[in-house]
């Protein structure tokens, strides 16, 4: 929410990732060309998170690799 909405205001943000500690569940904000902000959600193992500020890609089995809920 508030935190965000600061990170927003930075002018070379371009991805804003939320991991949950509670779920598998993973936000990731993207801000397009025009400067509006996207939203894409992932929480199933076979999923594949690409970021490409970073030319990075994270499988969501990877980031919660032994995390119990």
């Amino acid at each position: 929410g508030k935190k965000f909405a600061l990170y927003r205001q930075i002018e070379s943000l371009k991805e804003y990732i939320l991991v949950s500690q509670s779920n598998k569940k993973i936000e990731k904000f993207e801000k397009n060309n025009t400067g509006f902000w996207t939203l894409s959600e992932t929480n199933s193992d076979s999923d594949i998170l690409y970021l490409s500020a970073i030319a990075c890609e994270l499988s969501v089995e990877e980031v919660y690799d032994k995390v119990e809920f």
